[in-house]
């Protein structure tokens, strides 16, 4: 299921509801603890499992209703970085450049670039590093794919590359990630 959110795809930057709103994702994993003690529960079966069962099932829908309305609130950016950032929690894995948003978004590029810098605090090409590095570290945790893989999923067109990036935001290669994952 992780692996399919990498794979779609988002081609309308100009549409007013971001994707982002239709799906709920766990990013600090509560969801994903609740839904591993419901299957201990189920797998277990032991007196009153039912009912711890559904508590953590109605904890899934209370947090999942939390995120939609916390979503649905006041843009954080103006609206061309807005769409922007909507369009790159499930795009970013494209090879669309600041440009390409430039043209689309009717704003020319160095007013883009400037308006993103100072909005978001990075540059658009440091974003979109932070978010595919961010995105392989999940798939690295969360599933058994190979490191060539999840680079490609992630949108690096070279693993040597994508080995490269990872070392220099997280400190190490990928593969001493995935074995401290293992250690611990």
């Amino acid at each position: 299921m992780e692996i399919a959110k990498h794979h779609s795809l988002v081609s309308d930057l100009t549409a007013t509801k971001p994707i982002d709103d239709l799906v709920l994702h766990d990013d600090d994993g509560t969801i994903y603890a609740a839904i591993r003690m419901m299957q201990k529960e189920l797998d277990d079966k032991l007196p009153g499992y039912q009912v711890i069962v559904k508590s953590k099932l109605a904890e899934i829908i209370l947090l999942g209703l939390r995120k939609y309305f916390c979503k649905t609130s006041q843009p954080r950016y103006s609206a061309p970085v807005q769409k922007i950032v909507d369009y790159m929690e499930y795009g970013y894995m494209s090879n669309i450049t600041l440009s390409n948003f430039s043209t689309k978004l009717g704003v020319p590029l160095r007013l883009l670039s400037l308006q993103f810098k100072n909005e978001v605090g990075t540059t658009y090409t440091e974003y979109v590093h932070r978010k595919r590095i961010t995105e392989s570290c999940s798939l690295i945790s969360k599933t058994n794919e190979s490191i060539e893989f999840i680079s490609d999923v992630v949108g690096y067109s070279s693993t040597k590359k994508f080995r490269k990036k990872f070392k220099e935001y997280v400190g190490m290669t990928p593969r001493e990630y995935k074995k401290s994952l293992q250690e611990v």
